[in-house]
């Protein structure tokens, strides 16, 4: 019987080395990854908020006025803008209200991703001038990074989100 010492392959522990450098990799890979799926969703939350605001201006064109918050809820609470910007997709201003691209569900407004609020007195804590007459308007969004700054900074949820206001007067 003959034995080969000199028998060409790997050690356990040259293995074990390579399958910690992949791992580790693998780990950055996936971080940025995250990181860019993070900065894409707020992209199109940002894009959302810039939809809403040109289809309340043509609504705004068409009535002299900006959607009654009371229409769509009680008076003086914002209501969740699939609710309150319900008549720009009934008047054919925009196909349909945008969804939350990923869920955010914590905080004050709970799954709520765009709050609307005809007068700003809706908006608790609004860094918006108040008016009256349904002249202007606000819409809370909130973002994943804070480096997109769009809109009024606003008081933070503390789930580390980063809230705005986008005001119009």
């Amino acid at each position: 019987m003959t034995y080969y010492k000199n028998k060409a392959g790997f050690t356990l522990i040259e293995l074990l080395v390579v399958i910690a450098i992949i791992s580790l990799l693998a780990s950055v890979v996936m971080a940025s990854l995250n990181s860019a799926r993070s900065k894409a969703r707020d992209a199109r939350r940002v894009s959302d908020v810039k939809q809403f605001q040109l289809a309340l201006g043509l609504y705004y064109d068409k009535y002299g006025r900006y959607i009654d918050t009371m229409a769509a809820g009680p008076i003086g609470i914002p209501t969740d803008a699939s609710t309150a910007l319900a008549p720009l997709v009934a008047e054919g201003f925009i196909p349909s209200i945008s969804t939350n691209p990923n869920s955010l569900s914590c905080g004050y407004w709970g799954n709520s991703i765009y709050v609307y609020g005809s007068s700003v007195w809706d908006l608790p804590g609004a860094v918006c001038p108040p008016t009256a007459n349904n002249n202007s308007y606000a819409i809370e969004f909130c973002l994943e990074n804070s480096s997109n700054l769009f809109g009024t900074p606003y008081p933070s949820d503390g789930c580390g989100r980063y809230c705005y206001a986008k005001c119009v007067y």
